[in-house]
């Protein structure tokens, strides 16, 4: 009996000791990971201990990689924080090494093909003037008739008004052919060349703008309404002639702020009866007292009809505008404002609703003509333009209308796009060769951004200019320049 309860006893304890062995892993797994793992302990098998090793390799790989990249991704950032003189950041927004790269040929894509464009257009030009002929024009064909730009923007001396009207289609254009080449007009009243000029909103555009340009503007524009500068600018006219510059002045008989049309107290008639003759008047007085030249720019872009002075709005009839024009610089002349050199600036003909020679006063009454005209590029329908879209047929109207008065450009301005540089080095040349005396640019980040100071190409393309002989900028002469018998 004794005997027999030993054996189950030992039974038992065997029974036991088998059933820890097969319990053990299994709570040694539940325990997760907190217990720690030991390649020898006791019950794990060797799939088991490989699995975990695997697990841990493919975790520090992983890690590895990631900083691989982060690493990689800075140096291509760095690599390419500057291409062809410009930022590019196309590391923002979390973009991959991937992208980096793609982004990189993108840019080194798209300066091959402006490259090769310039260079195919230098080399047709080459061609076809050893054939004879003249410059050949870059880009696709263009339609002759050229768009009507936004004109007078807000006084520099006053707060910001509503933005000016903008037509809403492309005007027609009048009867006069576009020419194969831009005859040259009158020649420049001095032999010291072309003017560089700048229209501007305020004198601190003006510098930031001259710095950026690395030349001085020999003529600045500013833009002056008959009901927010009942005087005339004297302390922004010292400023522009202690920078060796000569003044510009568009003086409007509206009110800019208001915009638009129909502006009964500015009707031509009104002006002709002399019922603004005290603003004119106290105007004559100070430009008088001022002593230097001043170039008056009255009501212009007349042939188009988006102001209240064209003969075609706000209750104006044909002929009213050569007779407001006559009463103005009559008060001038009784008052003896004879530093005051009149402008008479309509925008290009093709852009008109009027025939230039409906509202033009003869060459007796002018001291300048000029054009305002603008490349609008993609930013209107009619798509990029050529000066000799523009400027051209308006040019040969300027020398039937007045062949002994010296012309310039008043206004201009490209749209940004990839052959500005080329359009501004385009205008530039042909300007000075058709005899302009100058060329005052739009300087204004308004419709579009016209102004020369927006990018390094337009910078740069102005350089050559303000360098040449055939061109000057601000001077101690400029007033002399423009100074007419």
């Amino acid at each position: 009996m004794k005997r027999d309860s030993q054996v189950s006893c030992g039974a038992a304890s065997l029974i036991l000791a088998l059933l820890a062995a097969v319990l053990a892993p299994a709570a040694l797994l539940s325990a997760g990971p907190a217990v720690a793992l030991d390649r020898n302990a006791a019950g794990f098998t060797e799939t088991q201990v490989s699995d975990q090793l695997v697990l841990k390799k493919k975790v520090k790989l992983a890690k590895v990689k990631k900083g691989q990249r982060a690493t990689a991704t800075v140096k291509a950032k760095v690599r390419l924080r500057k291409l062809d003189g410009e930022t590019v950041d196309v590391q923002a927004r979390g973009k991959s090494r991937r992208s980096v790269t793609r982004a990189a040929a993108a840019k080194a894509k798209k300066l091959a093909v402006r490259k090769a464009k310039k260079e195919a257009v230098a080399t047709a030009t080459l061609k076809a003037q050893r054939k004879g002929r003249g410059k050949v024009k870059p880009g696709k064909p263009q339609p002759t008739t050229s768009p009507t730009p936004t004109a007078s923007p807000t006084p520099t001396s006053s707060p910001t008004p509503t933005s000016s009207p903008t037509p809403t289609s492309s005007p027609t254009p009048t009867s006069s052919p576009t020419p194969t080449s831009s005859p040259t007009s009158s020649p420049s009243p001095d032999e010291r060349g072309s003017a560089l000029g700048l229209n501007i909103w305020t004198l601190n555009d003006l510098d930031t703008a001259q710095q950026k340009l690395g030349w001085e503007a020999s003529v600045v524009g500013v833009f002056a309404d008959w009901v927010h500068d009942p005087d005339f600018p004297r302390a922004t006219a010292d400023a522009v002639h202690d920078r060796g510059a000569t003044l510009l002045v568009a003086w409007e008989p509206w009110d800019s702020w208001q915009g638009g049309t129909s502006q009964g107290d500015f009707q031509l008639r009104d002006i002709i009866a002399g019922n603004h003759d005290t603003l004119i008047q106290r105007w004559a007085e100070q430009i008088r007292s001022f002593g230097s030249q001043v170039l008056i720019r009255w009501a212009p872009e007349m042939n188009g009809d988006w102001r209240p002075w064209s003969p075609v709005t706000n209750g104006n009839r044909a002929g009213e505008y050569v007779q407001a024009w006559n009463h103005v610089r009559a008060v001038f002349d009784q008052v003896g404002a004879n530093n005051a050199e009149w402008v008479w600036n309509p925008i290009i003909a093709s852009g008109g609703a009027v025939p230039l020679a409906d509202v033009f006063p003869g060459e007796a009454a002018v001291d300048y003509t000029a054009l305002d005209g603008y490349n609008w590029g993609d930013s209107r329908s009619w798509g990029w333009q050529t000066y000799e879209d523009i400027f051209a047929p308006s040019v040969v109207e300027l020398a039937t209308l007045a062949p002994n008065t010296p012309w310039f450009i008043a206004e201009t301005g490209s749209a940004p796009g990839d052959l500005k540089d080329e359009w501004i080095t385009d205008t530039l040349t042909r300007a000075h060769k058709d005899g302009a005396v100058g060329v005052v640019w739009f300087e204004f980040n308004k419709e579009t951004d016209w102004r020369l100071s927006a990018d390094a190409d337009s910078i740069a393309a102005t350089q050559p200019f303000a360098a040449s002989e055939a061109w000057f900028t601000a001077s101690e002469l400029a007033d002399d320049y423009w100074a007419t018998p």
